[in-house]
């Protein structure tokens, strides 16, 4: 048994690229055809056609007119529901390749916001396995359209936006390129995302301005535009009279003190269990070895900061549901990333280990696609199967 344990080891090793890349492209495939033939549920069935009208969206115009009057009724994530709005009308071919683009993209500014070093594919592939496995709920928040939309969509915007912000507290420099000025419609959708994501950026993005204005006494032209930008898109995210039509639906009194309560303790002790166990065992690991690391890594400490002010922020919300808890998933994996990185870094042996854990959850990721999309694509052709 030892024998062929250390065989497959000695394989991978040695095919580790082509490996890779095949369990690489293999996910891509199954996410695609995840979205291809995932059913419409419930809200995409609303939101694939008119505003008041059984009518199938038709035109752009149909979805400024319904995006308009859903601000006004129903609540301020503009974007999200619009990105939402494009996918359910791309029919299924080009909705599946884009939710899988949209999906991969999110991996990458995630190992990008964390990683220090070049992206490599067992960073990418324990990434895509861990918004898998570590989220409380996967369907919710990337498997069903309208979760793809809402959160997964504006999470990549999020991250998108404080990559410039995470690459100057990791190097101590940041120059924006001509790109990042193209990119600047990105910051102001990250800032109209999500309620407890947005606002609470917006506090990480000021702190790092903030501690470049000490080291280099001056502002930066192109962060604080980036802060402005996702200040506008934060107001105009909280002030939609939508949400305030919608708020009055909630119950006061004991019943939402109980509905805080329940969200509070759900999100640290339930939803969010698994990611928070996995970064404590993490930062033990390295503080182990290094025990000032944590005390002076200022990347790592602002990215708990986040993650603990977004969920805290959600006390002030009626109600805080488990789908919700994809957005401090999202700003923790960076963490777990970087904590990582710092573990296994020079140390040949447990890079190897990384790389062999990377593969099985990648290729674990695959197969847990594969069975949605088996039942997706049988569900497709008329056949019955309860869900």
């Amino acid at each position: 048994m030892t024998g062929f344990l250390k065989r497959t080891e000695e394989f991978m090793l040695k095919h580790k690229k082509g490996l890779f890349i095949t369990l690489i492209l293999m996910a891509f495939v199954m996410t695609a055809l995840m979205f291809m033939f995932e059913e419409y549920y419930a809200d995409d069935l609303f939101y694939m056609r008119k505003w008041d009208s059984d009518e199938l969206l038709g035109s752009f115009a149909d979805i400024v007119y319904f995006q308009k009057m859903h601000y006004n009724l129903w609540g301020g994530r503009t974007p999200g529901y619009t990105v939402l709005q494009f996918l359910l009308c791309m029919g299924r071919p080009a909705a599946g390749i884009a939710g899988a683009c949209g999906f991969f993209l999110l991996v990458k500014v995630i190992c990008r916001a964390g990683l220090t070093q070049k992206i490599t594919m067992p960073y990418f592939a324990l990434t895509m396995g861990m918004l898998y496995f570590l989220n409380s709920n996967f369907y919710e928040t990337i498997e069903w359209y309208t979760g793809a939309g809402i959160y997964m969509f504006p999470m990549m915007f999020v991250m998108s936006a404080m990559i410039p912000f995470f690459a100057w507290v990791k190097n101590g420099e940041f120059t924006a390129k001509w790109y990042h000025w193209l990119l600047l419609p990105v910051v102001l959708c990250a800032g109209w995302s999500l309620e407890n994501i947005a606002p609470t950026m917006l506090v990480i993005m000021g702190l790092i301005l903030w501690m470049r204005y000490r080291k280099e006494k001056k502002l930066d032209l192109y962060m604080t535009i980036c802060m402005i930008l996702a200040f506008a898109g934060c107001l105009l995210l909280l002030i939609a009279p939508g949400n305030y039509a919608r708020g009055e639906e909630f119950s006061g009194g004991l019943m939402a003190i109980a509905y805080r309560g329940h969200g509070q303790i759900n999100a640290w002790f339930n939803w969010l269990f698994l990611p928070l166990l996995t970064a404590v065992l993490a930062a033990v690991a390295v503080h182990a070895e290094d025990p000032e690391y944590l005390k002076n890594d200022r990347c790592t400490q602002l990215l708990a900061v986040w993650f603990v002010l977004s969920n805290l922020i959600m006390i002030a919300s009626p109600t805080y549901p488990e789908r919700t808890t994809i957005g401090p998933l999202v700003i923790l994996l960076p963490l777990i990333l970087r904590l990582l990185e710092k573990y296994v870094s020079g140390n040949e042996k447990r890079e190897k280990i990384l790389a062999l854990i990377a593969f099985w959850t990648g290729i674990s990721f695959v197969f847990a696609l594969l069975s949605i999309d088996l039942l997706a694509i049988v569900r497709s052709a008329g056949v019955y199967i309860p869900h």
